[in-house]
C-alpha cells in the first residue's frame, strides 16, 4: 500500500537549460498487480506507473516540460487513465481538455437520472428510485413572518475595524498602532 499524504501525492519539477524533469507519485513503487510502462523516443523518457487502471507514479525526462500539477491532480482523484494513457506516455496529454470531458460525462450521468431543478427522475425513469433534494429552494414553503425568523436566526458576523496610524519615526509605515478613546470618538 502507498502512503497517504495531506496535500496529495508529492510531485517535483525542474528544468536546466533546455532538460525537463518531472516527477509525479511513487514511479518507482513496485505494487504487486501494476504495470510499468515506458516510451524513450528522440531523447525523452517517460515512465508510467499504473494499478486498477489508475496513475500511481509518473517520469518525464526531455526537452518537452511534462504538466506535473494536472499528472498530480489525475493521481490525487484517482481518475481512471484509461484513455490518457498514450497521451501521457507520448507527452501530449492535454489536462484541461481530459478533466473537461470527465465533468461532463459526470454531468450527463447525472442529468440523465435526475432533472436537476427537481431533483424527480424525468419521466418514464425509474420511479421507485428516492428523490433528490432540488438545486432550488422552496420559497413559497414558508409563510412571510417564518421566513422572516429563519432569516434572523441565522448566525451574524460583526467584524469592526479601527483606523491605523504609523509610529512616530517608523520606516515607511511598516510598524502600526490603532487609536481608539472610550468617549466614542477615534483619530488618527
Amino acid at each position: 500500500a502507498l502512503p497517504v499524504h495531506f496535500f496529495g501525492v508529492p510531485w517535483h519539477a525542474t528544468r536546466l537549460g533546455n532538460l525537463s524533469f518531472v516527477t509525479v507519485g511513487s514511479p518507482l513503487a513496485r505494487i504487486p498487480g501494476s504495470v510499468t510502462l515506458t516510451d524513450s523516443f528522440k531523447g525523452t523518457y517517460r515512465r508510467l506507473v499504473i494499478h486498477d487502471d489508475r496513475l500511481v507514479g509518473y517520469i518525464s525526462l526531455g526537452q518537452a516540460q511534462a504538466d506535473g500539477l494536472a499528472i498530480k491532480r489525475l493521481i490525487d482523484e484517482g481518475a481512471s487513465i484509461g484513455a490518457a494513457k498514450e497521451a501521457l506516455l507520448k507527452g501530449t496529454f492535454d489536462a484541461r481538455k481530459y478533466f473537461s470531458q470527465q465533468r461532463s460525462i459526470s454531468v450527463m450521468a447525472l442529468a440523465r437520472q435526475r432533472n436537476v431543478w427537481t431533483g424527480q427522475p424525468h419521466p418514464g425513469d425509474d420511479e421507485g428510485a428516492p428523490a433528490l433534494p432540488s438545486a432550488l429552494p422552496e420559497r413559497d414553503s414558508l409563510s412571510f413572518d417564518e421566513r422572516i425568523q429563519h432569516r434572523v436566526a441565522r448566525p451574524v458576523s460583526i467584524v469592526g475595524s479601527m483606523p491605523y496610524a504609523p509610529l512616530p519615526g517608523s520606516a515607511s509605515g511598516t510598524q502600526f498602532r490603532g487609536f481608539h478613546y472610550p468617549g466614542g470618538k477615534e483619530k488618527v
